[in-house]
């Protein structure tokens, strides 16, 4: 037993010892770790052009081809926009069933086309609600042989279901929930709230989203 004690008081003493000589060898003794929380910043660092630039080697490589054979650059580096971007997919899904591609659209037409994505006031998640709001875009002017056809008109809301991952609501591009056929065409953003440098704010979309109402009438414009 006082042999046990003896061997009980050394390692003790050895602990003691081997402790002393970490903070004498100036390595501080481990401390319990305060968790600090940090909120997720929006901010890319970088203009929405810079952006889709960047992304056209993952998957905006046709949305960054009509940029810049639309000469566009200018246009998504001006602030105060939204810009609702579309990836590879949304691109594709645009030419399905149509008889052409960007690359044989000419440098206007595709100014045409670009210009619905183009918001000309900020809107985040946080400015919509779930009622449709007609947004300004930059204008998209078509014509056909009996002359010019009205301009466009861009709808903008959010999705009533909260995406738990993102923590926040989908943008949805023209949208009403009232037709049944546009439940399947829904067009809701992947991404959404990307703040550029150039002080505006992006959108994703992996869906082309039809004008509301769908002007049947003339089947010609994209």
């Amino acid at each position: 037993m006082k042999s046990t004690k003896i061997y009980f008081h050394i390692v003790l003493i050895s602990c003691l010892g081997m402790l002393s000589s970490c903070e004498l060898a100036g390595l501080p003794l481990q401390t319990d770790y305060k968790y600090e929380y940090s909120k997720p910043d929006a901010h890319i660092g970088m203009t929405a052009y810079e952006f889709i630039k960047k992304r056209s080697t993952v998957d905006m490589t046709l949305f960054f081809y009509a940029v810049e054979k639309a000469d566009y650059k200018a246009e998504f580096e001006k602030p105060d926009r939204t810009f609702l971007l579309l990836n590879d997919v949304g691109c594709n899904r645009y030419f399905t069933n149509k008889k052409i591609t960007f690359q044989g659209m000419s440098k206007y037409d595709l100014q045409q086309w670009l210009n619905q994505f183009i918001v000309l006031k900020v809107y985040t998640s946080l400015d919509l609600t779930m009622s449709p709001e007609i947004v300004p875009t930059l204008p998209s002017v078509f014509f056909n042989q009996s002359g010019t056809l009205p301009p466009k008109v861009r709808f903008l809301s959010i999705d009533p279901v909260l995406v738990q991952n993102m923590n926040t609501y989908r943008v949805l591009i023209d949208f009403a929930g009232t037709i049944t056929e546009r439940d399947i065409l829904k067009c809701y953003s992947l991404e959404t709230n990307i703040l550029p440098s150039n002080g505006g704010v992006i959108h994703i979309f992996d869906h082309y989203p039809e004008y509301y109402p769908k002007d049947t009438s003339h089947p010609e414009i994209p």
